[in-house]
């Protein structure tokens, strides 16, 4: 799982997911698949796992 959790981590780093050392450390230390029982390993850790990120908008 930490090569699985590694490759996630590098891949949104490339794509410029991951833009803080805070969120890096968490991304490589909490265990993603705990939060995904219902799914494969490799499925919690694969990029479109993740849902966006969105911000509320003031309005």
């Amino acid at each position: 799982m930490s090569e699985l959790r590694h490759q996630l981590v590098e891949q949104l780093r490339a794509d410029n997911h991951i833009r803080t050392a805070a969120v890096e450390r968490a991304f490589r230390t909490v265990p993603r698949h705990v939060f995904a029982p219902d799914v494969a390993v490799e499925a919690a850790y694969a990029k479109a796992s993740s849902p966006p990120a969105t911000r509320p908008t003031a309005g």
